[in-house]
């Protein structure tokens, strides 16, 4: 069998090979989107099903539930983009990281989960 031949199959195999990863990754992908879809659905039925709660309970208006939701987001966008220096290496990590992404060290937590 020529060398031709033999590097072909070779190619053939590494194609198929390869082919076969990309189909097992859509896949998969497939799979994780299809997860979060329901989990998202079992999400939004949560927070109606809290919505009603706080309204018919608590005799909130829609406002003030709207207002409330707004601030949330709002405080969790601003802490999502803090940054705090590593002691050790002095790189800049997220706030909320419990370690250094360059070095390791362990972070002190400086900012709250909460609004309370």
């Amino acid at each position: 069998m020529s060398d031709f031949y033999v590097h072909n199959n070779y190619l053939d195999s590494e194609g198929n090979k390869l082919a076969h990863e990309a189909i097992r990754s859509t896949e998969d992908t497939a799979s994780r989107l299809e997860k979060l879809e329901v989990q998202y659905a079992k999400l939004s039925w949560l927070t109606e099903s809290l919505w009603t709660i706080l309204r018919d309970n608590l005799h909130l208006n829609e406002a003030v539930l709207k207002s409330t939701i707004h601030n949330v987001l709002k405080y969790h966008e601003s802490v999502d983009r803090q940054t705090i220096d590593c002691p050790h290496c002095r790189q800049p990590n997220l706030a909320k990281k419990k370690t250094c992404i360059y070095c390791g060290t362990e972070l002190s937590d400086q900012t709250s989960d909460s609004l309370l």
